[in-house]
């Protein structure tokens, strides 16, 4: 039943989101290629764990809403008023202000991986010691390095949800 509740609080959000965003949010996790593992929010803290298939997973649920200029916010679905924000080096989820540092671009970084990054910068969402931190200055050899593969991650879009 807990879970019926869950979906049923989480769909009539994303309406309510969508009407105050003006447009229709997409649902999706993101798994990391290094280990694939799975962004996830413990508590108020993000990390990386394996794949959640039934209890809390929305634990590992994100709304991604389309801005202007090809950006994006992203929500975490399970408190969907909390938005993922760079606070210095530090990604942190944060009650959603009218602030640049809760913008992101959606960044190609070879086949078929993304990375979550600053507008306008060469900075990502990485992991490192355990957190999630941005990562600037970020040079590959090519598609492949591997020395992108904590950055790189696999969108995976959540249907039936509902």
């Amino acid at each position: 039943m807990k879970t019926t509740r869950n979906i049923s609080i989480l769909f009539f959000t994303l309406i309510w989101q969508a009407q105050g965003l003006g447009q229709i949010p997409s649902l999706y996790r993101m798994a990391v290629k290094a280990d694939n593992t799975y962004l996830t929010v413990e508590g108020s803290r993000l990390t990386a764990v394996v794949e959640r298939t039934s209890e809390n997973r929305l634990a590992q649920s994100f709304i991604i809403y389309r801005q202007p200029h090809g950006t994006v916010l992203v929500a975490y679905a399970g408190i969907p008023n909390l938005f993922l924000k760079r606070n210095g080096n530090e990604v942190v989820l944060a009650d959603y202000a009218d602030d640049p540092s809760y913008v992101w671009e959606v960044a190609y970084i070879g086949y078929p991986y993304a990375g979550l990054a600053e507008p306008g910068a060469e900075s990502y969402i990485t992991r490192q010691s355990g957190s999630w931190q941005m990562a600037s200055g970020v040079v590959l050899a090519d598609n492949d390095d591997a020395a992108g593969d904590d950055f790189r991650l696999t969108l995976e879009t959540i249907e039936n949800t509902f």
